[in-house]
């Protein structure tokens, strides 16, 4: 029974981590992405 508990509220708090790393890559390429466009933009000036 205790066994249990602790394997789901694990397995729960991997996901939400999992979900955290997710959305923190995703951010971060934005941000390349976004800092790429506007240096790109600055050097055809």
């Amino acid at each position: 029974m205790l066994d249990r508990f602790i394997y789901k509220f694990l397995g729960k708090l991997d996901n939400i981590f999992s979900f955290i790393e997710n959305y923190a890559i995703k951010a971060t390429e934005w941000c390349w992405q976004t800092r790429v466009r506007i240096l790109k933009k600055r050097r055809k000036k």
